[in-house]
């Protein structure tokens, strides 16, 4: 059995994420933690929908400025991986040099973005597969 490049490439993603939510108890506001796994699951399902463009290039594109229209898989695995250690990074910059208002505020609107963003996935076709 041979593993293709195509899925070891799959499942890069999931190690920064995984790593982040095991470590997300010790940045300190404890009630951020659930945000902040909550975002880091809806960063990969985006991602995931996000894959799908690839497969389907003539009926789908990406509007994500840092992807451009048409990204190949390791720049959409790349972006997705990056954008999970950046939030999570400034997540814990916030937790320990702001307020808990700034951390809410911050994980809110992230995670409201994040839910508009995969709602217009849904809506023009693009659905969750693991």
């Amino acid at each position: 059995m041979t593993i293709s490049r195509e899925s070891i490439l799959n499942k890069i993603l999931y190690v920064p994420i995984l790593l982040g939510m095991m470590l997300t108890p010790n940045i300190g506001l404890a009630d951020t933690v659930p945000a902040e796994w909550a975002w880091q699951t809806l960063n990969l399902v985006d991602v995931v929908q996000t894959l799908q463009i690839v497969d389907h290039p003539d009926q789908y594109h990406e509007l994500n400025p840092f992807l451009g229209q048409h990204p190949s898989r390791d720049r959409i695995l790349l972006t997705g991986t990056a954008f999970a250690v950046v939030h999570y990074l400034v997540t814990d910059h916030l937790i320990k040099n702001s307020s808990s208002t700034a951390v809410n505020t911050w994980e809110t609107a992230s995670i409201a973005l994040k839910l508009i963003v995969i709602g217009h996935n849904y809506s023009i076709g693009l659905a969750v597969r693991f």
